[in-house]
């Protein structure tokens, strides 16, 4: 069996986009986890998500002092014996080898940056699923990750 995840980061409600775009609902459908990478901005994009599935996430360095209160600064996820773990801003290879230090990870989401991207360093994948809402000379992006017992796949989408 495969489990699908939606994968996004950087919302900004409200105060960069007044909410989330239709289409992110639309793509998120049937998902079993979200993973969200920080820069919430507003605790309203949990609740609008959980309507679809449990969010799982971490905060970010624009996320106000009740969201990093309730969020942690690294979250974690283990899912068709994968750990996935997730932070917002992956600056640097110091921050990844602190990550790979603290105990296994396979696949590592992370933000800030609001560009998608993807790498795979030695065996972890690496994924950026860009700003759902307030990208930098990008579109707007999610991403879609596929979990299967010995199979990882991912998808990053760019919203219209």
């Amino acid at each position: 069996m495969t489990i699908k995840i939606g994968v996004l980061s950087d919302t900004h409600i409200p105060t960069r986009a007044s909410n989330l775009p239709e289409e992110i609902f639309e793509i998120f459908q049937n998902v079993q986890y979200i993973i969200h990478a920080g820069d919430y901005v507003s605790l309203s994009v949990i609740e609008e998500l959980e309507k679809i599935a449990p969010v799982i996430g971490c905060h970010g360095n624009m996320d106000p002092y009740n969201l990093k209160n309730q969020l942690p600064r690294i979250a974690t996820l283990e899912v068709e014996e994968n750990i996935i773990k997730i932070i917002h801003d992956l600056s640097g290879r110091s921050q990844l080898k602190k990550l790979q230090k603290s105990g296994p990870v396979d696949i590592i989401i992370h933000g800030h940056t609001h560009r998608m991207s993807v790498e795979k360093l030695e065996s972890v994948l690496i994924l950026n699923p860009g700003s759902a809402t307030n990208s930098f000379l990008t579109p707007d992006s999610v991403g879609l990750l596929y979990l299967a017992p010995n199979d990882v796949d991912y998808e990053l989408i760019e919203l219209k």
